[in-house]
């Protein structure tokens, strides 16, 4: 890794058309295959693990949601349904009948 340093460091100002991309290619590479310490693997996986069991519990409270929103949509229609029947019967009945002449 120093050796990759101390090449960056060599001469780096002195080229205008290195970009700062260019500057830490070697750097990058380095980093690369040296690879993720084993504790980083760890807990990439086990977060990984754990972002799964939340989306799955978040996709089964949404469906649980709808479900009781269904629910409340037909619970409501069959209460507007009653109360427009009991309104009906109540208006037909203070209406007294037309009588034939």
């Amino acid at each position: 890794m120093k050796d990759v340093l101390c090449c960056l460091q060599i001469g780096e100002e002195d080229d205008p058309a290195m970009t700062e991309d260019d500057r830490y290619a070697a750097i990058n590479t380095e980093d690369v295959s040296m690879g993720e310490p084993e504790c980083i693997r760890q807990w990439r996986q086990e977060q990984e693990e754990r972002l799964a069991k939340k989306d799955a519990a978040e996709q089964e409270a949404i469906e649980d949601l709808r479900r009781q929103a269904g629910q409340d949509l037909e619970d409501m229609y069959r209460h507007m349904d009653e109360q427009l029947d009991q309104t009906k019967a109540r208006n037909r009945s203070a209406v007294p009948p037309l009588s034939t002449c």
